[in-house]
Parts: structure tokens; C-alpha cells; sequence
């Protein structure tokens, strides 16, 4: 996993990095869900494919963590492997390899995603989330 949690006063900062800008998101979306459920107990079950389109790269990054957290709160899908990710344009696509989550220990919540922070450079991103 390429991704670690820096020190925030309130809430989880993720700094998450890749060989592309596209990986650095999908190791973001991991970062997300690790503070959900330990990913590395995660059986990969089922796939899951996400597509988000934006008007920016910060409007990307928020609309695609908040679509994650609408999914694990809607159909409790939670990811522990990117098997393929494409970003372009302002639009991912990324799919995961991952399972139900309420068959796992409950580690914590996270509430919604912020602009607080924010960072996207060439092959890594910053961004915080409420937890």
C-alpha cells in the first residue's frame, strides 16, 4: 500500500501516492477504507466499478471519496484492491476487488469528505476526511 495518515488535530489526512496520478486516487480510496476495516482481512468477494465525472481534479477527488462513502453506506461495499483504475479528463473509472464490510471488525466511521487541505500533484494526493 502506498498511502499513510499524517497528523491531524480532528480528522484522518491521507496522503496517498502512485506511479500516476489515476493509482495515486485508488491508493487514496484504500487509505479511506482502511479507517472503515483492516483491508489487508478484506476477502475479495465481489468487484465493484466507480465511475465520477468533474469539472476539476479537487472537484474529482472530493466527488469520488463522497461516491465511496455513498456506496459502503448504501450497498456496504468496501474495497481492499484496486484491480483497475483510468483517469482522464476529469473522469475516473476504478474497479475494486473487495466485500461486504459488516463481515468484518468495525474499526471506525468516516463521516464525509472536505476541501480541507487539499493536494493534488502529478503522482500523490493529500485530503482530508471527516471521521
Amino acid at each position: 500500500m502506498s498511502f499513510e495518515y499524517l497528523p491531524h488535530t480532528a480528522d484522518k489526512k491521507i496522503h496517498a501516492k502512485g506511479n500516476n496520478l489515476a493509482e495515486a486516487f485508488g491508493e487514496g480510496a484504500l487509505a479511506v477504507y482502511n479507517t472503515i476495516v483492516k483491508i489487508k482481512e478484506i476477502k475479495p468477494t465481489k468487484e465493484k466499478t466507480i465511475k465520477v465525472k468533474s469539472e476539476s481534479k479537487e472537484a474529482l477527488l472530493y466527488d469520488f471519496i463522497d461516491e465511496l462513502l455513498y456506496i459502503i453506506d448504501t450497498e456496504k461495499f468496501i474495497g481492499s484492491k484496486v484491480k483497475e483504475v483510468k483517469l482522464e479528463n476529469n473522469k475516473i473509472t476504478i474497479t475494486f476487488k473487495g466485500d461486504d464490510y459488516t463481515n468484518y471488525d468495525h474499526l471506525g466511521d468516516v463521516k464525509a469528505m472536505t476541501y480541507s487541505e487539499m493536494e493534488i500533484k502529478e503522482k500523490e494526493i493529500i485530503f482530508v476526511v471527516d471521521v
